[in-house]
């Protein structure tokens, strides 16, 4: 089985906790970040946990020399309303070997019944 890409994951395992830690900024258009949150409530009980940490709203465009797009705990929410309840987020300073500084988005969700 090929798991290279999230969109495609067709498994029937289901995980109390799905974690996130910057994959899902590199998703840049509406429809596949939707299909993302899809995927997501598909492989999470009810209760499940989602958490996804992102580059925050003032983040840089590119990362490893590609786009990404930025998020706010709000604009995570939005993406994933239909499936999911935002119950917390925060902000964290990353500081780089490259002498800079990102901020990340940290929002984590339960899944709605």
């Amino acid at each position: 089985m090929d798991l290279s890409d999230v969109l495609d994951m067709e498994i029937d395992d289901q995980y109390d906790l799905w974690h996130d830690r910057a994959a899902f900024h590199f998703l840049t258009n509406t429809a596949d970040q939707s299909k993302y949150a899809e995927v997501a409530a598909k492989h999470l009980p009810n209760k499940g946990w989602l958490i996804i940490g992102t580059f925050g709203l003032n983040g840089p465009e590119r990362c490893s020399g590609l786009a990404v797009e930025c998020h706010s705990p709000a604009s995570l929410s939005n993406i994933s309303q239909e499936q999911f309840q935002l119950t917390g987020s925060m902000e964290h300073v990353h500081h780089t070997p490259f002498d800079t500084d990102q901020v990340f988005n940290y929002s984590w969700f339960q899944i709605l019944p």
